[in-house]
């Protein structure tokens, strides 16, 4: 080994070392600051008011590699319910199966490459879930004042299983070098868990708001029927944040990879535009209870970049792609708010210039921030959920 080679491996060993300790003073801090040490309980008479915990249930939830998920609760106002499905990615195929989300990498990835790094940092949650759960605002900053969700109940499924919350087997793939990844696809049995305890727990709510950003959209999305027809009679709101893709590959995931459950529970299949195949069968199939609620921002970086990957496109075919997404995205909006169904949509396209815009809002500060037609997210949110006053944003954005 040379000395220049040498001295490029030590440098890149110490810069690791760095920022690996970086990382983890840095989340202890957050940790000890903010009491994220969650005590566990069984039920709601365990639980005192406005706190976190853990949720024990009698069956485990499963991550992809059969390790333990958790799910938490925040007792509130017991009228009023936030189911949120958690987000995080999918393994779509055998190479996307292999690389899940670890903690390291991200980190590195964000520093250093950005979002066009994303396939060196993983493609679904694996065991970054735990700290996704834990550094969320948002919706979840509940020391804020105008924060008009602060009093709500919300039970919390996590979301480890790289099938959007809708998967119910053990898939056995062999990558493009050979490699054999076993996966546990458990988003459904993970999230009838957790919705069962929520029944018992909850009885009787006036209110329910079924959320979610990205996969955890496509979760909520999928799990809205079954919830709204538990609570027939409540007053449900379905929010899909950061959802909309139109990829015939994760169609033929979940009719493949992850098991019958659509299919067999649900009674639908999967098409390549995911959110308009969700409201057509609720179009088809009316839910009478239910405001449905939309977000995306217009030129979406993180679905561009995933929209890349999967149709193995070069980087300087992004622009196009993201081009081409844009438009199916605002042609469904325009068609679902001309619709029958009771669909309300936040269209916007804010972003930091570059062209790209950001990916979701509900977990993040820019809820409460950014502006489309005088209106912030969590202001649209408030008038549909809380004033029963359901207006859409961003239509001057939308195309002909």
């Amino acid at each position: 080994m040379t000395a220049n080679s040498w001295l490029r491996k030590a440098t890149k060993i110490v810069a690791y070392t760095v920022l690996g300790l970086v990382a983890v003073t840095a989340l202890a801090v957050y940790w000890l600051n903010h009491g994220y040490v969650y005590p566990e309980a069984e039920s709601l008479a365990d639980m005192d008011d406005s706190r976190w915990y853990r949720l024990k249930l009698g069956q485990k939830l499963l991550a992809t590699d059969g390790s333990e998920l958790t799910a938490l609760v925040r007792k509130g106002d017991t009228d009023k319910l936030i189911v949120f499905f958690q987000g995080g990615g999918m393994a779509w195929d055998a190479d996307s199966a292999a690389k899940p989300i670890r903690t390291f990498p991200l980190i590195r990835t964000a520093l250093f490459k950005g979002i066009d790094g994303l396939e060196d940092a993983g493609f679904y949650n694996g065991e970054m879930m735990w700290l996704l759960m834990y550094i969320q605002g948002g919706l979840f900053s509940f020391d804020r004042q105008d924060n008009p969700f602060r009093d709500w109940s919300i039970v919390y499924i996590p979301y480890g299983s790289g099938d959007l919350h809708s998967g119910d087997t053990i898939t056995e793939y062999i990558t493009t070098l050979g490699e054999r990844v076993e996966l546990q696809h458990r988003g459904a049995a993970n999230a009838d868990a957790v919705l069962a305890w929520t029944y018992d727990s909850f009885p009787d709510p006036d209110k329910v708001l079924v959320a979610g950003s990205s996969a955890g959209a496509f979760g909520a999305t999928v799990w809205l029927g079954p919830i709204a027809r538990h609570y027939d009679q409540a007053q449900v709101y379905g929010y899909a944040d950061g959802i909309y893709l139109d990829q015939e590959k994760v169609a033929e995931a979940s009719r493949t990879n992850w098991g019958p459950t659509l299919a067999e529970r649900f009674g639908f299949t999967m098409q390549s535009k995911m959110l308009d195949s969700l409201y057509q069968r609720y179009l088809e199939d009316p839910l009478p209870n239910v405001i449905y609620l939309h977000s995306n921002t217009t030129r979406d970086e993180v679905i561009a970049m995933y929209m890349m990957l999967m149709s193995k496109a070069e980087l300087t075919d992004k622009p196009r792609l993201v081009d081409e997404w844009s438009l199916t995205m605002m042609t469904s909006a325009r068609k679902w708010r001309e619709s029958p169904l009771p669909y309300y949509s936040f269209i916007t396209d804010h972003g930091d210039g570059d062209g790209l815009t950001q990916h979701t809002f509900l977990q993040f500060g820019a809820v409460y921030t950014h502006v489309e037609d005088s209106v912030t997210p969590m202001e649209w949110l408030k008038a549909a959920v809380i004033d029963d006053a359901p207006f859409s944003v961003g239509t001057s954005l939308l195309v002909d």
